[in-house]
């Protein structure tokens, strides 16, 4: 689910048959200053695709949540960095949801502890808006 441009790689969400042929496919970019966005869960609901990964916004990683109809039209595209500290990297691994919410399970630095540490994220379904976290904060690395 990625593709490489000039400006790094982007994610890139596919539409299949049930005979594996090509039906759609579409690219994300989250902004023209990002260098990479790279997709690392998928969830879909029957109606909807859900997407989680990252981005990087030339500093450091942002997490990110997308949400595409079933013809693969971006409804919303949400970043989140789950810490108050801005030199964080923060990315999602798995998604599912249930008929309100949309988790996200991932990972989340600090800049003075230079480790990751697992975080769960939750999201509105319809919006895109964040509800809640939880953080799980260690001396040794988590994902």
């Amino acid at each position: 689910m990625r593709t490489s441009t000039a400006s790094g790689s982007n994610i890139l969400p596919a539409r299949y048959t049930t005979a594996g042929i090509l039906s759609n496919q579409t690219s994300f970019q989250f902004a023209a200053t990002a260098n990479d966005e790279v997709a690392t869960g998928a969830h879909f609901d029957g109606t909807s695709l859900y997407v989680t990964g990252y981005y990087n916004n030339g500093s450091n990683l942002d997490g990110l949540v997308l949400k595409y109809s079933s013809t693969l039209g971006l409804s919303y595209s949400t970043a989140w960095s789950p810490s108050a500290t801005a030199a964080t990297n923060d990315a999602g691994n798995a998604i599912v949801g249930d008929a309100t919410s949309i988790y996200v399970a991932g990972y989340t630095t600090s800049g003075t502890i230079p480790t990751k540490d697992m975080v769960v994220v939750k999201f509105s379904k319809s919006t895109g808006a964040f509800s809640n976290q939880s953080i799980r904060s260690t001396t040794s690395n988590e994902e």
